[in-house]
């Protein structure tokens, strides 16, 4: 999450967001797909998990290029469900609010370091176990049984 103005941004963040962001989803996806749609013809438990952010639905100044990313990312596993679902392939999205995390650390962008500051004071973030915990929910439904996507918010956060 490297957020910027997008008229004073460095480009080679946003790079590198895409990068990791959708570029690294989509390896990961492919590297794995085979694997799931072998257990999901076998009727065993075959579980995608794609995360994006509840930022792929909302806006935040100066985060236009990293919640792009995120929202490539819901699309993406909506399409996924689409493709591999009739496969026995259960395809999740996964969209959490604001989360305990290094996530803004990385940020070179001195204004948008102070404004997530000041909105993780406002809305105190959840623990990553609560994430964890919502996916594990999730995984142990019935085969046959998917919750398409999830968003994961901090009770404040609404």
């Amino acid at each position: 999450m490297l957020a910027a103005p997008i008229d004073s941004a460095d480009t080679a963040e946003w790079d590198t967001m895409i990068s990791t962001n959708v570029a690294g989803v989509l390896a990961t996806v492919r590297a794995t797909v085979d694997d799931l749609t072998e257990a999901g013809a076998a009727g065993r438990a075959a579980d995608l998990v794609v995360t994006s952010s509840i930022g792929a639905h909302l806006v935040f100044p100066g985060y236009a290029v990293y919640t792009a990313t995120k929202a490539a990312v819901s699309h993406l596993g909506t399409n996924l469900r689409a493709e591999l679902g009739p496969r026995g392939v259960r395809v999740r999205v996964v969209e959490p609010g604001m989360t305990e995390s290094e996530l803004g650390d990385h940020m070179s962008d001195p204004g948008a370091r102070e404004w997530l500051a000041r909105f993780a004071i406002e809305n105190p973030p959840m623990p990553a176990s609560a994430i964890a915990e919502s996916i594990r929910w999730s995984a142990a439904l019935p085969v046959g049984v998917n919750v398409a996507s999830m968003v994961v918010l901090p009770t404040g956060q609404g």
